[in-house]
């Protein structure tokens, strides 16, 4: 692919990191269905897609480096925002009414696993840590494979995530039992990498009118399925979950590329990619303190809030430009901190 069309991936990482931002809000119940039936697995299929297998690296050495990039942010993350939770956010709002050990949180650290609360300060940061057993096991088990075995070793690590859903549905440590699952949409979107490129390689019409039968295909099935959870195993119909799911991978891959082509390489949406993960991070305290200036100092009333779908796009985006400081101070002071370690390591 030429450079330009590399771009897409950009438009992409940004397009699933606001659509999750905006998902947290209160929304109408057919809007916040179709975002949660393909947002997570979106994640999963752009870092997929960026994976690829070098010969020169052990097992030991690619566990290391992504246990950097993937756990050391998740335990600074998690450190941060459970101080504020502990002398803030427990003390306002909806987690005021919870009744919840201080160590607790403490202990889902460790868990990390965000169901029954034990991420209470962060719930968001689950995903690290899945993302992490996902590429430790695609790395391992298919290594060396070709890609007709691939698939069908995702086949059956796809049975296992039913299987899990349908007959087991415990919360296992580290989110493992949403990587049996997650590990699908990332292993296909790595095996057909090719076929995404001559997908996008296709004339300009035909991916339009692609995107809008993919949209519309979409938007049925995501009604008919009705609200999904990726963290609470809550899929519905679970064949139906990964179709919709898939098609809606594709479906914002082309809008991506589409978009990217119409635009071009633009400086704030590849900012704002690159750093994707301190907006899941704090995303939530954004909120925090977007609702608190509007009712303390703009007077307004917390119901503004409530299934407004047009004032909320305006407080999703005004809540990723507030973490820009964030952002600027983690590439600046943790990030490096980070970085050196991998290389003197």
């Amino acid at each position: 692919m030429s450079r330009q069309r590399v771009y897409f991936l950009d438009y992409a990482k940004f397009i699933g990191i606001f659509l999750m931002v905006y998902g947290h809000l209160e929304l109408p119940a057919e809007i916040k269905n179709s975002i949660y039936s393909f947002h997570m697995p979106l994640f999963f299929a752009i870092s997929g897609y960026l994976f690829s297998f070098k010969k020169d690296i052990s097992a030991k050495e690619f566990i290391t480096k992504r246990c950097k990039q993937l756990i050391v942010p998740y335990l600074i993350f998690n450190v941060i925002t459970y101080i504020f939770w502990l002398f803030v956010g427990r003390k306002f709002g909806v987690d005021s009414a919870e009744d919840i050990k201080l160590y607790k949180p403490i202990i889902g650290i460790f868990y990390g696993n965000g169901n029954n609360k034990f991420l209470i300060h962060d719930t968001v940061l689950w995903f690290l840590p899945c993302l992490f057993i996902v590429e430790i096991l695609y790395f391992i088990l298919f290594r060396n494979k070709t890609k007709t075995l691939s698939v069908l070793m995702l086949c059956c690590f796809l049975f296992a995530g039913f299987l899990d859903y349908k007959l087991i549905r415990i919360n296992l440590p580290w989110g493992i039992d949403t990587a049996l699952t997650g590990i699908f949409f990332y292993g296909l979107a790595n095996l057909f990498k090719t076929n995404i490129i001559n997908l996008l390689n296709m004339p300009k019409l035909s991916l339009a009118i692609l995107t809008l039968i993919l949209f519309s295909i979409f938007i049925y099935m995501s009604t008919i399925n009705g609200r999904v959870d990726m963290l609470a195993l809550a899929y519905n119909n679970y064949s139906l979950f990964i179709l919709n799911a898939l098609v809606g991978v594709i479906l914002f891959l082309l809008v991506s590329y589409l978009l990217s082509e119409a635009f071009g390489k633009l400086f704030v949406i590849e900012y704002l990619a690159k750093n994707t993960i301190i907006i899941l991070a704090f995303h939530a305290f954004g909120f925090t303190f977007i609702k608190a200036f509007t009712y303390y100092i703009l007077k307004y009333p917390m119901s503004i809030y409530e299934t407004n779908l047009y004032f909320n796009i305006f407080v999703a985006g005004v809540t990723i430009l507030t973490l820009v400081p964030v952002m600027m101070l983690w590439n600046r002071y943790f990030l490096p901190l980070v970085t050196l370690k991998a290389k003197l390591n």
